[in-house]
Parts: structure tokens; C-alpha cells; sequence
């Protein structure tokens, strides 16, 4: 998705690999940690951005009464 999370992955990793002290082991891996986490939330922040087109007003305009219904009543946990 974005250049900056592999890139900074393989940093973590090559860092990990390296010589380091218990300390900056200690703290490449915090980093390494965060981002995991960073990739994990841009994801859902990305997946979540994609969620209005599905309802634009031509996508509903489109549809029938019944479809629409039928996806309330799913979304509500009624059906």
C-alpha cells in the first residue's frame, strides 16, 4: 500500500540482524513492533475509507426497495 511500510520492515529486520546491545535490541524490536501495528491500523483506516462508495447514491439509486431492505435488515442482525 505505501513504500514507507515495507521499506521500513526491512530496516527493522536488517537492524535485528546486525550486532546490537540487549538495549537497542530491545528497542529495534519495540520499533519493529510498532510497525506491525502502523500497517495494521492504515489497513483498517484504508478498508474503512473504502466503505462510502458502497453506499453513493448511485449504487443505492441502482438497487431495488426489496435489496435495500433485505441489506437493512442484514446490517441490523434481524435476518
Amino acid at each position: 500500500m505505501f513504500a514507507y511500510r515495507p521499506l521500513a520492515a526491512s530496516q527493522a529486520a536488517e537492524a535485528l540482524a546486525a550486532d546490537l546491545s540487549a538495549e537497542q535490541r530491545r528497542g529495534v524490536e519495540r520499533y519493529a513492533a510498532l510497525v506491525e501495528q502502523m500497517q495494521a491500523e492504515s489497513t483498517a483506516i484504508l478498508a474503512l475509507a473504502d466503505e462510502p462508495a458502497k453506499g453513493t447514491i448511485e449504487t443505492v439509486s441502482a438497487k431495488s426497495g426489496l435489496e435495500l431492505g433485505i441489506e437493512a435488515l442484514l446490517r441490523s442482525g434481524r435476518l
